[in-house]
């Protein structure tokens, strides 16, 4: 789990980052939402049930000033994540 946070905060920004918490918590993505905004210092955001409806909709990404983003291939771009300002 360390190695993937370390990778993770890496992978996005050396500062603070306000994380999108998408995963259900049965599912191990859960833990790296959670362990990335706490190790990184900042923020996780838990949208509501309907903003979840329609997480293809970067609007709510950018209002919500998400940094990270862990999304399922369902509901993913290529890479898997979303980085702002990348």
């Amino acid at each position: 789990m360390t190695i993937l946070v370390q990778w993770t905060l890496a992978s996005t920004s050396a500062g603070p980052l306000r994380t999108l918490q998408f995963a259900p918590l049965g599912f191990d993505v859960f833990i790296q939402e959670v362990f990335t905004a706490w190790c990184s210092g900042g923020a996780l955001y838990l949208p509501a049930d309907a903003e979840r409806a329609d997480l293809a909709d970067h609007e709510l990404i950018d209002d919500a000033r998400i940094g990270a983003a862990v999304r399922t291939a369902g509901r993913a771009d290529p890479a898997g994540r979303y980085r702002r300002g990348r």
